[in-house]
């Protein structure tokens, strides 16, 4: 639930970055590449692990509560096993949904009907019904009444194709999937219009580099808006999206743009610091794998030197004490005992000052 939680927030965070700094910019190369890396990469960052040195507890009262805390966390709570299995079985009710609908979408693609041709050297379907002209892959579909004369419209032709060349599909069917096993992620949708409507901005680019006239260009895209045929996974050349189109036609490359695209790299690295997963080492481990180390050049194991310690402290502490022996088996007689330093600090002190010897003569009882 945890990742979860970081995918719909870096997910968010970052397409929010991109419509706040980057949409406004022409930029469209950089753009797609942020926009797909930023994708991936809020599905992936919250599945890295980064190993960083456990922070001090506050005080004794922290511990005891994060400890009974995990404690909490494993024991199973039944009350919610009913609620689980029923999002769990809703969770692939949609997702069914959302992938039957891509299924659908290729298919009729698929099953469109019409006469191939390879036309300037790209691949063309000329559909017999009145189709609104649209690519998918390498191939462009298109009705009869776009093919008159055995010609194609330039500017339709050209912008099609670029579709096609630089492989915008792909882009559709990783946010497709992507959508629907995450459909409940928000970030999704408005990443996918974004890719979407980028991919708009490159076709045009190229069409207008072809030194295509921009008037002429825009009342063409204004005839086909008519149209209302559409699939998903397809460019078709009719976007609805026609003022923010017909504005970056004419909008110039700002000074900003470079600087723009520098402040995505720390955007990016704020957003690992903040979701990826982060595990702890605790001091007591650090310490276990020292002792370990330490210990790796013997040939016991600690389990068994820590044995083997036991027992010499329980073999010393049971030995008995020796007897004492008697003053006749030592030897150690009445007599041998008068001679004795004589008892008291004085007397040691004004013999050892005066020089002279302790008393030959045994002491007197």
């Amino acid at each position: 639930m945890i990742i979860l939680f970081k995918i719909i927030a870096c997910s968010t965070l970052l397409i929010a970055f991109y419509y706040s700094f980057l949409q406004k910019e022409k930029m469209y190369r950089f753009n797609r590449i942020y926009l797909l890396f930023s994708l991936l990469f809020s599905y992936t960052v919250p599945f890295i692990s980064v190993s960083m040195e456990a922070p001090k507890p506050l005080n004794r009262l922290q511990t005891t509560f994060e400890a009974t805390q995990q404690i909490v966390n494993l024991t199973p709570e039944q009350d919610r096993f009913d609620w689980i299995t029923g999002i769990r079985i809703a969770y692939g009710i949609i997702t069914c949904i959302f992938l039957g609908r891509m299924v659908v979408s290729l298919v009729k693609i698929r099953n469109l009907k019409g006469e191939k041709i390879i036309y300037r050297n790209q691949e063309i379907l000329i559909t017999e019904k009145a189709t609104s002209p649209f690519s998918f892959w390498k191939t462009i579909y298109l009705g009869k009444n776009y093919f008159i004369g055995h010609q194609i419209d330039t500017g339709i032709f050209l912008h099609e194709k670029s579709h096609v060349d630089q492989r915008h599909s792909i882009d559709l069917m990783i946010v497709e999937i992507i959508k629907a096993f995450t459909w409940f992620n928000p970030a999704v949708y408005f990443y996918k219009k974004a890719i979407l409507m980028n991919h708009e901005f490159l076709a045009d680019e190229s069409v207008l580099k072809n030194h295509f006239n921009v008037k002429e260009y825009q009342n063409l895209i204004l005839d086909e808006i008519i149209s209302s045929q559409n699939y998903n996974l397809t460019h078709t050349f009719n976007f609805k999206n026609t003022k923010k189109r017909f504005i970056m036609m004419n909008t110039k490359k700002s000074k900003w743009a470079q600087v723009k695209k520098a402040i995505s790299v720390p955007a990016l690295l704020i957003a690992f610091g903040l979701f990826a997963e982060k595990t702890y080492a605790l001091p007591i481990e650090k310490i276990i794998q020292e002792t370990q180390k330490k210990i790796s050049g013997s040939d016991l194991s600690p389990a068994v030197q820590i044995q083997e310690d036991n027992s010499k402290e329980a073999i010393k502490y049971d030995r008995p004490e020796a007897p004492e022996i008697p003053e006749e088996l030592t030897g150690n007689t009445t007599e041998e005992k008068r001679f004795r330093i004589p008892s008291g600090r004085k007397k040691v002190k004004t013999q050892i000052q005066t020089g002279k010897a302790y008393p030959a003569q045994p002491m007197k009882p």
